[in-house]
């Protein structure tokens, strides 16, 4: 399984990645068009990286990640999906790489 959605509330969820694929945000409870970042969990091999990046024609890249390392954006809303063209709401992971990791985010459903 290559996302794991943990929870599906009606204004929140909790994803976790764990290969390269893209969340489609309108298969969650209530088929939000948007969502925010709020915080990330994750753990990843020496010999991968990972970028976190909002899903558009072009992806916008949110995060870049290595090591293991948790970051709250909630303080201040919330990372926001400030893609261009194309923009789809999705959020994509991509690997570079062949160590395992994980990624978990815990997203805020705006619309």
């Amino acid at each position: 399984m290559a996302i794991q959605v943990l929870v599906d509330g009606p204004r929140n969820a909790v994803v976790k990645f764990t290969t390269a694929d893209a969340l489609d945000i309108s298969t969650l409870t209530g088929s939000p068009s948007w969502v925010r970042i709020e915080y990330i969990h994750y753990s990843v091999g020496d010999a991968t990286s990972v970028q976190v990046a909002w899903d558009a024609t072009v992806d916008e890249p949110i995060l870049n990640l290595s090591q293991s390392e948790s970051h709250c954006f909630a303080g201040f809303g919330g990372l926001w999906n400030n893609a261009g063209a194309g923009v789809t709401g999705g959020i994509n992971v991509t690997v570079t790489g062949t160590g395992a990791f994980f990624v978990i985010l815990e997203l805020k459903k705006v619309r």
